[in-house]
Formats: structure tokens, C-alpha cells, sequence
């Protein structure tokens, strides 16, 4: 048998090509940064005794050591590495300078032999369409629980909990089992983009049904030489997660825990399956751009906005992904009903996992993990956040944090406030990796008009029915 190959150490691997090092200066001071006009101490004098200030248990409620370095890798992704530089220099500035940002593109095959190594970095961003699949993760016992991180005082408020400044539905979407295991920073919601100017010129409104968003796709046809839609297969999962997000509006929350759990109907329930049949009649008629089966998220959005189709899906991080022109005032509307008597109202929302961070169970500094979750739900932290993406995080009163909101994030919280207590998320294709990568593929082939409806859900049901099988995969319940 051939000799496994050393394993390479977590800093060696983070400083090769593999990944993109963003370091957090630090600015040392001494006896060298005196200006000109001051004069050095006179050596006669004794120098006055230091004071050493022990930091409280609310001021350092996981026992920080500041001489403990904290490594953290980050998906830039839509939010950009120089806002998690942003966010790195508050902890620096509390606790020292012992902070290393990682940019890393593919966050899975990135960590992964660092977790063969028993060298996993501090805290990690989980996102990118190469995310660490959240059940495998648990189930290797590789993310801390959060537990603390909610029950330790904020950073501003001794009197007010972590947990009471989290919105509910963040605090679900990250659980697993009943334990928390990643923090949603930022609020996003999924929906359909428009251009306001656009929408204003020809009269037409968002579909509030799908009976509605059928003629306006050919009322936009007729109209205009545009494709309607434009969407991004490459990255098809997250229609796949829409379609289920109007499958949930129809049929209730159960649809989302037949879903979650694996059930035997879960995909070819009724609501589903009349989801995708809408989709497929979609595709069907042409009204969606012929080259969407090879863009990204990010080259639809650009192309939508360029004026290329009138649509695209997407959620509310758009204004952090691409750079809006001049004239382009863009307008969020919710997913259209199946039928006008589905259980939940057209303003309810899908959410997403807005910047997952955990962290790992094998840290070397788990404690400063953890503080710097807190830092970045402080009043400075969220400052910070929404200064470099214009984004808001996910806490109660998100639409209290900006003053002057953009008209892209105005949009959004729009949305979000009419949507109320009505936001849910869908968890098995973060759960498990396998169903996530049929979704890209199986959804792709539906909008290119490849594949039926039928043939939609049965590939799903295959492969739900496999792995809830499958005695090697952690199953996770949705209560």
C-alpha cells in the first residue's frame, strides 16, 4: 500500500497559490515613533508603575486572550474581500492585531485538508457554490456550537442578549438539530428584479399570480425585441430553490418540512410539481434569454442590467454584486402565486443564507471566533457592514440601521417589512451536498426546455430517496 503524503500545515496552505492572503496591519508604537519635538524619558525618572485592566465578563465574555492570534478565510463572493478587511479591522482594533483575513474562491477544497490536518482557521465564511456542506460538516464534529455566541451580552448593551438582537428566522436557518451552527450576518431575501423606469414606460406591474406573470412574460415579449427573463444556470440551484419557495407559499410550511426531512413525497408533492409545470410552460414559450444556461449569478445580473432581458431572479445582495448605471432604478417584487388561494399572501419571502460564518470546533482560538461574531453584530460592526455593501444585517430593526438607505436596499426592506412574520427558508440543498449539485443541474436542463416537469421532480425524488437511505449520510430533522 503507498505511503500517504504528508499533510501540509494551515498556514503553509493558506499562504500558497491555492488561496489569496489579505493581511490586517497592525502599526506598532515605541520609543522610535516619538515626533521630533518630544524628548525620550530621562532615565533618572522611574517610570510610573503600568496598570493592568482586566476586561469584564461582559466586555470579554468567551475569554479572549489578545495574544492569541485568530485566522479567518472568507468567500468574497458578493460582498467583496475588502469589506471582511473592513469588518477584521474592528477586531483589531479591541483586541490586538493578531488577525489574519484568507480570501478563498472555493471554500470546501480549501478547508478541507486543513481539517484533515486538525488545522482548521479560527472562524470561515461558508459560502460560494462550492460551500462546505452544512450535515457533513455537523456530523464530523467540525463547527462549534453557537450557543454561547447567543447568550453572551452584545457589545453595546450589557442588558440586551445576542439572541434577542438576531432575527428569529436567522437564528433557524443556521440551526442544526436543535444547535446553533452558523451565524446569518446579512439579511437577504429572494425575489424578481425589474426596472423601475422600465416597468413605468410600458405600464406593466409585478405578477402578484402566476396566471399574471405568464402574460406579462408575453406582454414584455410583444412589446419589446427582450428576451423576459434572464437566469443563471451555472448557479441553477438557486432557482431550484425559488421554484420550492412558491411550492411553500402554495402548500404551506409542511411542504418545506417534507423538503428539509427527505420525505417520500417531498419533491413530487403537488405544490412542487405544479411549481415546476409553471416553469416548464416557461421555458417553453422562449421567454427566457437563450444564453442563460451559461451564466453566473453575477453575468445574468450584469446582463439584466445592461438592458439585455427584463427579469432576472435574484435576492437582495444584488446592489453588492454589480455596479448599477445611471438611470437604472431597480424595483423587487416577491414570487408570484401558484393560484390565489395558496396559504401564504404573495408578500411572503424566501430568505437565504446572507454570509454564513462558523466556527470550527478545533480551533486554535475558538474563543476569539466567537468574539468576533459579537464584534460584528456590534453598532460599529453593522455600520461597517452596510458602509462597504450596502447591505443591512440580519437583526431586529434592520431597516433602523441606515438613515438614507439605496433605492436597491429601500426596495428590499420594503419587501421584507411587508412580508412580516412570513419568512421562511428552504435547508436541504445547504444540508446536503449531493441533492444541491443534482438541483444545479436537473433545474438547468427544466429552464433550458430539456426536460420536463415530470422528469424534474422524479430526478429530485431519486436522489432525495438515496441519500435519505443511505446509512453513511447524517440525516438532520426540520421540526
Amino acid at each position: 500500500m503507498s505511503e500517504r503524503p504528508p499533510t501540509i500545515g494551515r498556514r503553509a496552505l493558506l499562504q500558497r497559490g491555492l488561496v489569496q492572503g489579505l493581511a490586517v496591519a497592525a502599526v506598532g508604537a515605541g520609543l522610535a515613533g516619538c515626533t521630533p519635538d518630544e524628548e525620550p524619558p530621562d532615565p533618572g525618572v522611574p517610570p510610573e508603575p503600568s496598570v493592568s485592566v482586566t476586561p469584564s465578563a461582559a466586555e470579554n465574555p468567551f475569554g479572549v486572550d489578545p495574544e492569541d492570534t485568530l485566522d479567518l478565510v472568507a468567500f468574497p463572493g458578493r460582498y467583496g474581500a475588502p469589506t471582511f478587511t473592513a469588518l477584521a479591522a474592528l477586531h483589531t482594533k479591541a483586541w490586538g492585531p493578531g488577525l489574519r483575513v484568507t480570501e478563498a474562491a472555493k471554500i470546501e477544497s480549501t478547508l478541507e485538508p486543513l481539517f484533515e490536518a486538525d488545522e482548521p482557521p479560527d472562524v470561515f465564511v461558508n459560502g460560494g457554490p462550492e460551500s462546505l456542506p452544512l450535515t457533513q460538516a455537523v456530523a464530523e464534529g467540525r463547527l462549534a456550537d453557537l450557543e454561547p455566541l447567543l447568550d453572551a451580552p452584545t457589545v453595546d448593551d450589557p442588558g440586551i442578549t445576542v439572541r434577542e438582537l438576531l432575527l428569529p428566522s436567522v437564528i433557524a436557518a443556521g440551526s442544526v438539530d436543535g444547535k446553533v451552527r452558523e451565524l446569518h450576518y446579512a439579511l437577504a431575501v429572494w425575489g424578481l428584479w425589474h426596472s423601475s423606469e422600465q416597468f413605468d414606460q410600458y405600464g406593466w406591474a409585478p405578477a402578484t399570480t402566476m396566471d399574471a406573470f405568464v402574460d406579462l412574460l408575453d406582454d414584455i415579449a410583444v412589446q419589446t425585441s427582450l428576451p423576459p427573463l434572464v437566469t443563471a444556470g451555472l448557479h441553477a440551484e438557486s432557482l431550484a430553490t425559488l421554484l420550492c419557495h412558491q411550492g411553500v407559499k402554495q402548500g404551506g410550511l409542511e411542504v418545506l418540512t417534507k423538503l428539509d426531512n427527505l420525505e417520500p413525497d417531498a419533491w413530487t408533492q403537488d405544490p412542487v410539481f405544479f411549481a415546476a409545470h409553471r416553469w416548464e410552460e416557461i421555458a417553453a414559450e422562449g421567454w427566457i434569454h437563450p444564453d442563460s444556461a451559461m451564466l453566473d449569478q453575477l453575468a445574468a445580473e450584469e446582463l439584466w442590467a445592461g438592458g439585455g432581458a427584463a427579469l432576472v431572479p435574484g435576492a437582495s445582495w444584488l446592489a453588492s454584486e454589480i455596479e448599477l448605471p445611471d438611470g437604472l432604478t431597480p424595483g423587487f417584487a416577491s414570487l408570484p402565486l401558484l393560484a390565489e388561494d395558496d396559504q401564504l399572501p404573495y408578500s411572503a419571502l424566501g430568505t437565504d443564507p446572507g454570509l454564513p460564518l462558523a466556527v470550527c470546533e478545533a480551533a486554535d482560538n475558538r474563543a476569539g471566533g466567537l468574539e468576533f461574531l459579537r464584534t460584528l453584530l456590534s453598532e460599529d460592526g453593522m455600520r461597517t457592514f452596510h458602509e462597504q455593501t450596502g447591505s443591512v444585517c440580519a437583526v431586529v430593526g434592520a431597516a433602523d440601521q441606515v438613515s438614507d438607505p439605496s433605492p436597491t436596499l429601500a426596495a428590499t426592506l420594503d419587501a421584507v417589512a411587508a412580508a412580516g412574520e412570513d419568512l421562511f427558508d428552504l435547508r436541504c440543498l445547504r444540508w446536503y451536498g449531493e441533492l444541491r449539485t443534482t438541483a444545479r443541474d436537473t433545474t438547468r436542463r427544466l429552464l433550458a426546455a430539456e426536460i420536463t416537469a415530470d422528469q424534474f421532480v422524479a430526478t429530485m425524488q431519486q436522489v432525495t430517496d438515496r441519500i435519505a437511505g443511505d446509512p453513511t449520510v447524517t440525516k438532520f430533522q426540520r421540526d
